[in-house]
């Protein structure tokens, strides 16, 4: 994992502070935006995973996705992770993304 080391919890924060400083139009954000995701659900930070998986939608094809045999399961399988840890109830949030 990416964001893995001896203090995972300030890299996370250290990537949040910079993509919410980021210009929208930065062709890079998306890209990080992922892997933040995918972090922030490891790290059980499931309503910060969210909100960077509503940024993403419905962009799937980027690593750590990519690194799957099926990117879209595995994308659909973290963002479902992250509504339960999360504590949403929500069917719409949890719904994979080529069932929309």
């Amino acid at each position: 994992m990416p964001l893995a080391g001896r203090n995972p919890r300030s890299a996370i924060d250290a990537v949040l502070g910079a993509t919410a400083a980021a210009l929208a139009t930065d062709p890079r954000l998306p890209l990080v935006r992922h892997t933040l995701a995918a972090a922030l659900v490891l790290a059980g930070r499931g309503r910060e995973a969210l909100e960077q998986f509503r940024l993403l939608e419905p962009w799937v094809g980027a690593e750590p996705w990519t690194y799957h045999a099926d990117p879209v399961a595995a994308f659909d399988r973290a963002r479902a992770l992250a509504v339960l840890r999360a504590g949403k109830r929500s069917v719409a949030a949890a719904q994979p993304i080529g069932r929309r």
